[in-house]
């Protein structure tokens, strides 16, 4: 191999571990509906959600961050708080302390302050090129949603002014994917959620138990960390090989859909590779 050669493999291989290493990052953030309906729902969190993801950290060697914010609603609906949030992310530790503290309470019209809840969550220190992964759960729209005028207070939108397009650009622009669970499944909480699962690549899930929470934000996390593992060994095969990312991935006896599946996530992710 010539000097330009060696060269350019060293180039590339320096990149692909630069790569590896932030692949393992993800950063994720539960926005909750914190009013007294939902307190099965935060008490099955307090349960499961840091267990969950700290098993799985463990079995493929991620390094998972976890932030949570809460919301109510604003006055004079709610004269507890709108949002409540985490002292930025931290650890599966700073996460049950978290939810530990939160209790489900107060409320007044139907809908909730839901756009305020993410605003607050797309604030946080999000990590640059690791996975950004937002939950929202909550059993109500948000101003301006409800199925009739005579439900909110509000019914011309949020008083805080925020729209979902608004949230939306902000969203995307911060390679934020949103999941929701639609709390018993009701049309117009179910709708406008969607507004933004739909615009960030995320899934909608209608829960009327608490363990259907529980099993789609695991089910999540698992084809997150599948894609990563994947991705790992593929890296590893193009660092030794020089081989682009589809080759090196079909001579480790992935199929073409894997492969898909693998680039399309790592695309979400703003990774770029040489793919053919």
């Amino acid at each position: 191999m010539n000097k330009r050669n060696m060269e350019v493999g060293g180039s590339m291989r320096k990149k692909i571990k630069g790569t590896k290493d932030v692949l393992g990052q993800l950063d994720v953030l539960f926005v909750i509906d914190a009013t007294g309906s939902m307190a099965p729902y935060i008490e099955e969190a307090r349960k499961y959600a840091g267990e969950v993801a700290v098993r799985l950290a463990k079995e493929n060697d991620l390094d998972i961050r976890f932030g949570v914010v809460a919301y109510r609603d604003h006055p004079p609906q709610d004269n507890t708080f709108v949002t409540s949030k985490s002292d930025g992310f931290g650890d599966a530790a700073r996460l049950q302390d978290a939810l530990r503290k939160l209790d489900a309470g107060g409320g007044g019209d139907r809908p909730e302050a839901v756009w305020d809840g993410v605003a607050e969550a797309i604030k946080f220190d999000w990590r640059k090129g690791a996975d950004h992964t937002i939950y929202l759960i909550g059993d109500s729209p948000p101003h301006g949603h409800a199925r009739s005028q005579n439900e909110d207070h509000w019914p011309k939108g949020c008083p805080c002014g925020l729209t979902s397009d608004e949230l939306i650009t902000v969203l995307k622009d911060k390679r934020i994917e949103l999941n929701a669970f639609s709390i018993s499944g009701h049309v117009d909480t179910t709708a406008a959620f969607e507004l933004l699962t739909k615009a960030t690549g995320g899934v909608i899930v209608k829960a009327d138990r608490p363990e259907v929470v529980t099993t789609g934000y695991m089910g999540s996390l698992v084809s997150k960390s599948d894609s990563i593992s994947s991705s790992r060994a593929v890296f590893d095969t193009m660092a030794v090989t020089g081989m682009a990312y589809k080759p090196a991935s079909a001579s480790l006896g992935y199929s073409a859909e894997k492969t898909a599946t693998d680039l399309e996530y790592l695309k979400k992710r703003g990774i770029e590779v040489d793919e053919s």
